[in-house]
């Protein structure tokens, strides 16, 4: 039995055992075969005039669609911004221009943009890219600056010649300064509110007294001399009284700036309930300097107090870093450390690795 080939047999036929098991078949010789080749025509390639004909046509039903429907035009443009900054991340520049501005804070808006700048170029030298672009208006990220109680607190504690410091000895050194206050105040309220009542009773008799004399056609020269001298003290009482109030008045504002101040700081200091027990906290909840709201490449950063210039470029860095996507991490030296108790203003490793996870760096 064979198990390959053999050629033989008859003319013109090979027969072939071909792994079988002594069984021949006859397969007939292959002759060759002629394929007629018919002319081709090759593809006409299109000229130059209709390619860019065709980019016009284009060019034209989009530039109309963008004058016609400006709403789905925009809702078009985010979509596809969109789908492209979640397939490459930090892939085109963030553009972002400035939105409002209080001029009630001590900067300038040009040191202000200067400001913002700094802290983009700190992300930007980190990622070796560009990533934020400003324009005059309709970017992708507004920056406002808002005065209200936060930054007033602030400015007036300053005014008042008190030095704020992020730090627990800051802390413990105005909360001091804040208990002294209200006992200094309690006592002083007390008198002030009795002595008004006083006056109040004081001028009742005297308005009365002066009625009853009205009605009888007059009063007496030695009760018309009485009176006046009444009136007189009376006048006198009042203005010793608002003096009084405006003392109390303006203990009340430094013991409420005192407040706003000392949440702040026990919130960027992460200090517990109990270590600010007697802090009255009904001025507001947590204290916040600056805000971003938004999603990866859109939004709004809000930034409502700083202490000092290098604050608020630490701050800024810390928003902008949201703004690009960054979340918290957890080394507390980090710019981006959900507290800013930090004073550097340089990224560290943590940072580092949180902008390359993010922005999908090598």
């Amino acid at each position: 039995m064979m198990r390959g080939f053999f050629v033989g047999g008859l003319p013109g036929q090979k027969l072939v055992y071909w792994f079988g098991y002594g069984i021949p078949y006859f397969m007939p010789d292959i002759q060759h075969v002629t394929v007629p080749v018919s002319s081709i025509r090759p593809r006409r390639r299109g000229s130059c005039a209709e390619f860019l004909l065709g980019l016009l046509v284009v060019a034209s039903a989009l530039t109309a669609f963008y004058w016609y429907f400006p709403a789905q035009w925009a809702l078009l443009k985010q979509n596809v911004e969109g789908a492209y900054s979640q397939a490459y991340p930090c892939g085109v520049p963030e553009t972002y221009n400035l939105g409002s501005f209080d001029k009630r804070f001590n900067i300038s808006q040009s040191d202000f943009l200067g400001a913002v700048q700094k802290a983009q170029h700190v992300w930007e030298v980190a990622a070796g890219r560009p990533l934020f672009k400003p324009v005059d208006k309709g970017g992708a990220l507004v920056v406002n600056l808002i005065y209200d109680d936060r930054q007033r607190a602030t400015d007036k504690l300053r005014n008042l010649g008190v030095n704020i410091t992020a730090d627990k000895a800051g802390y413990d050194r105005l909360k001091a300064e804040h208990a002294a206050l209200s006992a200094q105040l309690a006592p002083k309220k007390t008198a002030f509110d009795t002595a008004v009542s006083a006056h109040d009773r004081h001028m009742a008799a005297y308005e009365q007294s002066v009625t009853s004399w009205n009605d009888r056609g007059g009063a007496p020269q030695s009760v018309y001399e009485q009176l006046n001298a009444e009136k007189a003290a009376l006048d006198a009482e009042a203005a010793q009284l608002n003096a009084q109030r405006d003392e109390i008045n303006a203990m009340v504002d430094r013991i409420n700036a005192n407040v706003e101040v000392l949440n702040r700081l026990a919130t960027s200091l992460n200090l517990t309930a109990e270590a600010y027990n007697g802090v009255s906290t009904s001025r507001g909840a947590e204290f916040e300097e600056g805000l971003f709201t938004g999603t990866q490449g859109s939004g709004k950063i809000d930034i409502y107090e700083f202490d000092n210039r290098d604050m608020l470029l630490r701050l800024l860095i810390h928003e902008t870093g949201h703004s690009l996507g960054l979340g918290h991490v957890d080394d507390p030296h980090a710019v981006m450390y959900r507290l800013n108790s930090g004073k550097n203003l340089t990224l560290t490793a943590s940072d580092i690795a949180e902008l390359k996870r993010v922005c999908r760096l090598p």
